[in-house]
């Protein structure tokens, strides 16, 4: 029996296991924000995790959460942050099935009754921004999956606008300003006024310059010229200004007393308004050099003004101006180009002594009057030293012709030439000439020499250096010694007194520089004195040269020897009791006398001892014979 009851339990467990699971949810409810699986959510949530509480249910254990009055009710949908409950008709999911509910925060109402869920609805783009790839909405669940789809605005950017008051410079910029103080920025873009503080004269020392005579001379203090200097105060006393950077002016610029402008090489200055030396006032113009890098002054007056590009102005009349060197090129209109201005009468004076000078006027001469004018003017072309001037003069550059007298080596008053002409240009050739003279070497024999020339001219200069070994007598060129510095070979003693020059060749005439010499000194090593010994010879101070073998007895080589004459012959031993008595060397050929000698064998001693005894022995002879003879007797 217990067996058969057994049985029919567990058939019945079977059964029930196969049956299906039932989801059920309360009466009336739509399922219009269903979740299924990792589907979407709405806005405010687009994921249940462990975030909001969330946890699988089962049919007995709902999800956990917290719903509390920071929820917003359902009447403020943006300020939601719920999770599901019984207040948005949640129903927990049961074992296979997850759980499902009704947000009505999440979908908009059909009807004023908030009680009435509303219909199904699909998700919608809530970004107000367009997202990109870089910068997705991630609140917005459409959005954040696939920012394609966003439907947001794109945002509008608009171009920086430049806010400096002052115009910005490389040393001088405002860094709150977006547009100028952008990386890399082109300062060009800079909308703001030029600023008197960026625009500073300064006073600059010993400045050169090329005088009315063409040489070179030094201002000892200059004030230099910027955008913002429309006034050229020579006061009292005259005064100095110098062009050393690219400057233009706006503004008509006024002379006032003698001033002195000097344009530096390389640099030009632009008066877009002309200059104004009225009467009584006086511009005087230099450069620093000669040729293509001389310093420019352009000038020009606008359409239908009356003033003189360079002198009088409306209502003034012309004062002094003077161009010693420099670029010059004036145009006008109304009034002269140099001179005076429209319809005024006086006097004006121009003098050209170099540089190159082009004048054109619209509507009246280019150097002298202008238009209803019946001024007197003085024009005097006078090159400086060493040059002549080219000029010439029309109503256009295509029909101008040279001036009589062109080219002009003395100085000339040409006014009658140029009168009635609106176009002139003079330009200052120099003769050739040497600036700087070659100079004497002294070097060492297997040394080289180095001589160097300056010379100024116009035209292409060409050089040969020419030798002379003859003392001057001839002269003969060096092969490929075109330069302005000429370097010898190693040099030999033989090349002493060698001389040399250089013949410098332009379009006015030739130059020949100074003639120099070169000198070539032996290479002379020093021989201290030694003293002569007893087997050794000794020699005088003298100094020897490696390269040619020669022997003398100074430094300098001024006075020759021979080896010979600078030898002192050895001495020789002089011996005593064998040995030397200079260098104690023995004598080889002394005999050292016998123990048993009772008196030197040799010596005077000797002789003395032998004659004693001649005498004892003669002595004792005589006194025998005396006895034999006293005997016999």
């Amino acid at each position: 029996m217990k067996k058969r009851l057994f049985a029919a339990f567990v058939c019945l467990c079977i059964i029930v296991s196969q049956l299906p699971t039932i989801t059920f949810a309360e009466a009336g409810v739509q399922d219009s924000c269903v979740i299924t699986g990792t589907s979407g959510l709405c806005e405010h949530h687009t994921k249940h995790d462990e975030s909001c509480g969330y946890t699988e249910g089962t049919a007995e254990i709902p999800c956990s959460h917290e719903h509390t009055e920071s929820c917003g009710g359902l009447t403020d949908p943006t300020a939601c942050n719920h999770t599901h409950d019984e207040a948005c008709s949640y129903v927990p999911a049961t074992e296979g099935s997850p759980c499902t509910f009704v947000c009505e925060v999440c979908n908009a109402q059909n009807s004023d009754d908030q009680e009435v869920p509303s219909d199904p609805q699909p998700e919608k783009c809530s970004c107000e921004t367009l997202c990109t790839e870089e910068e997705v909405n991630t609140g917005c669940p459409i959005c954040s999956a696939d920012h394609i789809s966003c439907t947001g605005e794109a945002p509008v950017f608009q171009t920086p606008v430049c806010t400096c008051t002052n115009k910005c410079s490389e040393g001088t910029m405002k860094t709150d300003c977006s547009v100028c103080s952008a990386d890399g920025v082109d300062l060009s873009v800079c909308k703001g006024t030029v600023s008197m503080l960026l625009s500073v004269s300064r006073n600059v020392e010993n400045i050169p310059y090329l005088d009315e005579n063409g040489r070179q001379q030094t201002a000892a203090s200059a004030k230099t010229i910027t955008d913002q200097d429309t006034v050229w105060d020579g006061g009292t006393e005259e005064a100095w200004y110098v062009v050393d950077s690219n400057v233009t002016i706006g503004s008509r610029i006024i002379v006032t007393g003698t001033v002195h402008l000097i344009l530096a090489d390389g640099y030009t200055l632009t008066a877009s308004q002309g200059i104004q030396v009225a009467e009584g006032n006086s511009l005087i113009i230099y450069a620093q050099s000669t040729g293509e890098k001389m310093g420019a002054l352009t000038v020009k007056t606008q359409s239908y003004n009356p003033n003189a590009g360079i002198g009088g102005s409306d209502g003034q009349d012309g004062g002094t101006v003077t161009i010693n060197g420099g670029t010059v090129n004036v145009s006008s209109y109304y009034g002269a180009g140099i001179g005076g201005d429209y319809g005024y009468d006086g006097t004006v004076t121009i003098t050209i002594t170099g540089g190159t000078v082009t004048a054109k006027s619209i509507d009246d001469d280019s150097i002298g009057k202008g238009v209803n004018s019946t001024l007197s003017c003085t024009l005097t072309i006078g090159p400086v030293m060493g040059g002549q001037i080219t000029a010439k003069a029309g109503g256009s550059e295509d029909d101008a012709q040279p001036l009589i007298g062109s080219p002009f080596q003395n100085e000339t008053q040409a006014i009658e030439q140029v009168t009635g002409k609106k176009y002139f240009h003079s330009e200052m050739q120099k003769f050739t000439t040497i600036t700087s003279q070659p100079q004497s070497v002294t070097v060492t024999e297997g040394g080289t020499a180095t001589f160097e020339v300056a010379a100024d001219g116009t035209g292409t200069l060409t050089y040969q250096w020419q030798q002379s070994t003859d003392n001057g007598t001839s002269w003969t060129n060096i092969n490929g010694a075109n330069a302005a510095s000429y370097t010898t070979s190693a040099t030999t003693i033989d090349m002493n007194g060698y001389q040399y020059r250089c013949m410098v060749t332009g379009d006015l005439g030739n130059a020949t520089s100074a003639v120099v010499s070169l000198t070539v000194k032996h290479n002379l090593v020093k021989v201290g004195a030694k003293a002569a010994t007893c087997t050794e010879n000794g020699n005088l101070e003298y100094w020897y040269c490696e390269k040619c073998d020669k022997h003398f007895k100074d430094e300098n080589g001024a006075t020759p020897t021979t080896f010979e004459d600078t030898v002192i012959k050895a001495t020789g031993h002089s011996y005593e009791n064998g040995n030397c008595t200079v260098c104690g060397e023995k004598d080889p050929n002394y005999v050292k006398p016998t123990e048993n000698a009772k008196s030197p064998q040799t010596g005077e001693n000797n002789s003395i001892s032998l004659l004693l005894i001649f005498a004892l022995i003669s002595t004792v002879v005589f006194m025998i014979g005396k006895k034999q003879k006293t005997q016999k007797k």
